[in-house]
Protein backbone atom coordinates (compact mmCIF):
# COMPACT_ATOMS: atom_id res chain seq x y z
CA UNK A 1 0.00 0.00 0.00
CA UNK A 2 2.54 1.99 0.99
CA UNK A 3 4.73 1.58 -3.02
CA UNK A 4 1.11 2.37 -4.31
CA UNK A 5 0.77 5.63 -2.08
CA UNK A 6 4.57 7.10 -3.18
CA UNK A 7 3.66 5.82 -6.53
CA UNK A 8 0.78 8.12 -6.86
CA UNK A 9 1.97 10.68 -5.34
CA UNK A 10 5.16 11.01 -7.56
CA UNK A 11 2.20 10.86 -10.22
CA UNK A 12 0.52 14.05 -8.75
CA UNK A 13 3.83 15.78 -8.19
CA UNK A 14 4.30 15.36 -12.33
CA UNK A 15 0.48 15.85 -13.37
CA UNK A 16 -0.73 17.87 -11.08
CA UNK A 17 -3.67 15.33 -10.21
CA UNK A 18 -5.55 15.08 -6.98
CA UNK A 19 -6.59 11.75 -6.13
CA UNK A 20 -10.27 10.94 -3.60
CA UNK A 21 -8.11 8.63 -1.09
CA UNK A 22 -11.53 7.90 -0.25
CA UNK A 23 -12.70 6.38 -2.95
CA UNK A 24 -9.73 4.13 -3.33
CA UNK A 25 -10.16 0.62 -2.41
CA UNK A 26 -8.75 -0.55 1.29
CA UNK A 27 -7.22 -3.73 1.59
CA UNK A 28 -7.49 -4.94 5.12
CA UNK A 29 -4.94 -7.03 6.65
CA UNK A 30 -4.40 -10.51 6.60
CA UNK A 31 -5.64 -11.28 10.37
CA UNK A 32 -8.40 -9.37 10.14
CA UNK A 33 -11.94 -11.22 10.64
CA UNK A 34 -15.50 -10.95 7.78
CA UNK A 35 -16.64 -8.69 10.53
CA UNK A 36 -14.47 -6.53 10.90
CA UNK A 37 -14.03 -6.05 6.90
CA UNK A 38 -17.86 -5.07 6.45
CA UNK A 39 -17.24 -2.61 9.16
CA UNK A 40 -14.61 -0.75 7.33
CA UNK A 41 -15.97 -1.31 4.04
CA UNK A 42 -19.51 0.56 4.87
CA UNK A 43 -17.54 3.25 7.08
CA UNK A 44 -15.54 4.36 4.07
CA UNK A 45 -19.08 3.92 1.93
CA UNK A 46 -20.30 6.35 4.47
CA UNK A 47 -17.57 8.44 4.49
CA UNK A 48 -17.66 9.17 0.77
CA UNK A 49 -19.90 12.72 0.06
CA UNK A 50 -21.67 11.25 -3.56
CA UNK A 51 -22.80 7.47 -2.77
CA UNK A 52 -22.95 6.94 -6.05
CA UNK A 53 -19.63 7.84 -6.94
CA UNK A 54 -18.62 4.36 -7.62
CA UNK A 55 -20.93 3.56 -10.25
CA UNK A 56 -22.27 6.43 -11.77
CA UNK A 57 -21.46 9.91 -12.00
CA UNK A 58 -23.56 12.63 -10.07
CA UNK A 59 -27.36 11.28 -9.53
CA UNK A 60 -29.99 9.56 -7.51
CA UNK A 61 -31.30 6.19 -7.20
CA UNK A 62 -34.81 7.30 -6.87
CA UNK A 63 -34.17 9.77 -9.94
CA UNK A 64 -33.36 6.44 -11.72
CA UNK A 65 -36.17 4.25 -10.30
CA UNK A 66 -38.98 7.20 -11.36
CA UNK A 67 -37.29 6.81 -15.50
CA UNK A 68 -37.76 2.58 -14.98
CA UNK A 69 -41.53 2.77 -12.54
CA UNK A 70 -43.08 3.58 -16.69
CA UNK A 71 -41.48 0.58 -17.50
CA UNK A 72 -42.28 -1.73 -14.80
CA UNK A 73 -46.00 -0.81 -14.79
CA UNK A 74 -46.33 -0.80 -18.96
CA UNK A 75 -49.03 -3.06 -19.82
CA UNK A 76 -47.18 -3.65 -23.50
CA UNK A 77 -44.00 -4.82 -22.00
CA UNK A 78 -42.25 -7.02 -20.13
CA UNK A 79 -39.12 -7.94 -18.55
CA UNK A 80 -36.73 -9.95 -20.14
CA UNK A 81 -36.91 -13.70 -20.13
CA UNK A 82 -36.17 -15.39 -17.10
CA UNK A 83 -37.28 -12.18 -15.21
CA UNK A 84 -40.68 -11.71 -13.64
CA UNK A 85 -42.30 -9.14 -13.31
CA UNK A 86 -42.19 -9.24 -8.83
CA UNK A 87 -39.19 -9.90 -8.74
CA UNK A 88 -38.01 -7.10 -11.08
CA UNK A 89 -39.72 -4.60 -8.48
CA UNK A 90 -38.25 -5.95 -5.62
CA UNK A 91 -34.79 -6.08 -7.29
CA UNK A 92 -35.53 -2.53 -8.01
CA UNK A 93 -36.54 -1.63 -4.42
CA UNK A 94 -33.14 -3.82 -3.20
CA UNK A 95 -31.16 -1.63 -5.08
CA UNK A 96 -32.94 1.53 -4.15
CA UNK A 97 -32.03 0.14 -0.10
CA UNK A 98 -28.38 -0.79 -1.68
CA UNK A 99 -27.81 2.61 -3.79
CA UNK A 100 -26.59 0.56 -6.32
CA UNK A 101 -28.05 -0.46 -9.81
CA UNK A 102 -25.26 -2.91 -10.82
CA UNK A 103 -25.61 -5.26 -7.89
CA UNK A 104 -29.10 -6.34 -9.29
CA UNK A 105 -27.70 -6.91 -12.63
CA UNK A 106 -30.64 -4.09 -13.63
CA UNK A 107 -28.77 -2.39 -16.09
CA UNK A 108 -28.12 -5.13 -18.11
CA UNK A 109 -31.64 -6.70 -18.48
CA UNK A 110 -33.44 -5.57 -21.80
CA UNK A 111 -37.17 -5.08 -21.77
CA UNK A 112 -39.18 -6.52 -24.70
CA UNK A 113 -42.83 -6.01 -25.90
CA UNK A 114 -45.27 -8.25 -25.79
CA UNK A 115 -46.46 -10.07 -28.42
Amino acid sequence: MDTKRSELAEHIARTRNEINWRATERRTQYGDSKRKQKFRKANDILGEKNLMNRRLEEGKVSEWLACQAPILHCRSSTPAEGVHMTDARSKLQSTLDENNFCKARLCKIQWKPQL
